[in-house]
């Protein structure tokens, strides 16, 4: 599992574990949550020991630069990502293929969270800052075509790559006014595994139009 990983990872250069008040995911209020059953519903309100920071991570979508108020050390503590690993765990377990109204699997928000957790702790290999506090310094570029290379995301193809390869071989153009959501919902998958296995997908609520998704299993 690729959070496993990246967990091994983030232990070397993330501070000694600290000690959260935690919050909730969801709240015993939340709209919808009496559809489960009683374990589901412990385990969805489970508290997690993280930055209350993460909080906000409601949406599918690249967060950037967090805002200065932010400790980014405290977002990206080991401890957190554990955590929040647990609690999927949890839900996963106890909630099986339960959905929501709008048809989105139980723990869709912990995958929000762990795919935000994964952008903002990235690191320079050469210089071993946080990712998103060295783009910023980047030249300004109208396109990709004329940024220098030795700022280029990922190294520049000699040639045109070729097709990604799709599992499940169900692929569809993004059209306007779609959304993760939407496209779960027609062709019944998890929202989350839509936007983890599309790399092209920077928001689930705003897609460019054209882009070629590849629908999961």
């Amino acid at each position: 599992m690729w959070l496993r990983s990246f967990l091994v990872t983030l232990s070397a250069f993330a501070p000694g574990r600290r000690t959260f008040p935690g919050y909730k995911i969801y709240s015993e209020n939340e709209i919808g949550i009496d559809d489960f059953s009683e374990a589901c519903r412990n385990a969805l309100i489970a508290l997690v020991r993280c930055d209350d920071a993460i909080s906000e991570w409601t949406r599918a979508l690249y967060h950037g630069i967090l805002p200065i108020e932010v400790d980014v050390d405290s977002v990206c503590d080991a401890g957190c990502a554990r955590a929040i690993l647990d609690w999927q765990l949890a839900v996963d377990t106890y909630c099986g293929d339960s959905k929501w109204a709008d048809g989105a699997p139980a723990g869709v928000m912990g995958s929000f969270i762990l795919y935000g957790i994964k952008e903002t702790c990235q690191t320079d290999k050469k210089t071993g800052k946080n990712c998103n506090d060295v783009i910023p310094k980047f030249s300004d570029a109208d396109t990709i075509e004329k940024m220098l290379d030795n700022e280029l995301y990922s190294p520049f193809p000699s040639e045109s790559p070729k097709p990604v390869f799709c599992l499940s071989d169900v692929k569809h153009i993004a059209q306007p006014g779609d959304t993760c959501d939407s496209l779960a919902v027609k062709y019944s998958v998890s929202l989350a595994a839509i936007f983890y296995g599309n790399p092209d997908i920077l928001d689930c609520n705003d897609m460019v139009q054209g882009v070629l998704i590849c629908l999961p299993l």
